[in-house]
């Protein structure tokens, strides 16, 4: 990982846990219903806005559901053909897909990439979030709440559910 990068994710952590004290959900949301139609654009198919994120370091997704998985009239398991998934921290943005890119839709990443610079976000490759997470600045090297930091992630820390 780049140190500037590192730099910049250390400094994200010390922030808060789920969420830094000034984070503005109202606006961070405003920002992604606005990028949506042109996102939708550029795979092509209709993307679904989830906000219903708890106990997560996330606060929203776009995504495009696999059918064979979930159907809004029965349920079942979100899993995203490609989805765009946005950070409480720092305006950050990921793109990755739940089932091994099937319908090849990464290939769409470095445009929406670029969509997400246009609109405000720090667009972060999934590869680099797959990195080790070191621990809170703030908790490092105890437990909390009974967890330790054993196989946690960059992704873990700022893109998923704690």
């Amino acid at each position: 990982m780049a140190v500037d990068l590192l730099t910049k994710f250390r400094e994200l952590d010390s922030a808060g846990w789920e969420l830094p004290a000034d984070f503005d959900h109202e606006s961070a949301l405003r920002s992604v219903t606005r990028l949506k139609p042109e996102a939708e654009s550029i795979i092509r198919h209709q993307l679904t806005l989830d906000t219903s994120q708890q106990d997560a370091s996330y606060f929203a997704e776009l995504s495009w559901l696999d059918a064979r998985y979930y159907t809004r009239e029965i349920g079942g398991s979100l899993v995203p053909n490609i989805a765009i998934r946005f950070s409480a921290f720092g305006r950050l943005a990921t793109v990755y897909s739940g089932n091994n890119d099937e319908k090849r839709l990464m290939r769409h990443e470095p445009r929406i990439a670029q969509l997400l610079s246009k609109h405000g976000f720090d667009y972060i490759q999934e590869s680099v979030l797959r990195e080790p997470y070191p621990g809170h600045a703030l908790r490092k090297g105890r437990a909390w709440q009974g967890r330790t930091w054993t196989g946690w992630t960059w992704w873990t820390r700022f893109f998923d559910h704690l």
